[in-house]
């Protein structure tokens, strides 16, 4: 399926009310999916699936495991093993993916054109990143995020450069 799939409760509540016995036109009118999108999540159950109570893994199985295109090819399992050095690399000051892609286009010259290696770079990277949401009245309190160099100044009197400091603002 091309479009984006339907969360795991919507997935439930079709089938649910497929068990139940409601037409297409029935389960449209009470979630609120198109009838193209019910009919084609239905299309891929069976009979079997539908009399029976499935944990969300194994509908997730079912439904959501429908591509064909395969990324087991040398050139994928390459950009793998490039990726596996360059999420340390991002965190460096300076390093960009364009220089990464650079790099990459120099180690393999039939690889990935750029956008494909921002894409792939960028579904890597969501399997391994943690994001924490925080929660906090505003004005309460500053968060400041320093990324890249540090900055520095260059004394008059002596003419050395000082790196700046940063403290923590409490």
């Amino acid at each position: 399926m091309a479009a984006k799939p339907i969360v795991m409760e919507q997935l439930n509540q079709v089938v649910k009310l497929y068990q139940d016995g409601k037409s297409i036109k029935g389960i449209v009118r009470l979630t609120g999916l198109s009838r193209n999108t019910v009919r084609s999540y239905l299309s891929l159950v069976s009979e079997d699936v539908c009399n029976t109570k499935q944990s969300d893994k194994a509908l997730a199985e079912i439904f959501y495991n429908q591509d064909v295109a395969s990324y087991k090819g040398d050139r994928y399992q390459q950009l793998l093993k490039h990726f596996e050095g360059a999420d340390r690399e991002l965190t460096r000051p300076g390093v960009t993916r364009q220089l990464l892609w650079r790099e990459y286009m120099d180690v393999c010259p039939d690889g990935y054109a750029y956008s494909q290696y921002c894409y792939h770079l960028q579904q890597f990277l969501r399997k391994k990143d943690v994001v924490m949401h925080l929660e906090y009245k505003p004005a309460e309190q500053i968060m400041v995020d320093y990324a890249g160099k540090k900055y520095h100044y260059v004394d008059e009197l002596t003419g050395e450069r000082q790196k700046v400091r940063t403290y923590p603002v409490r």
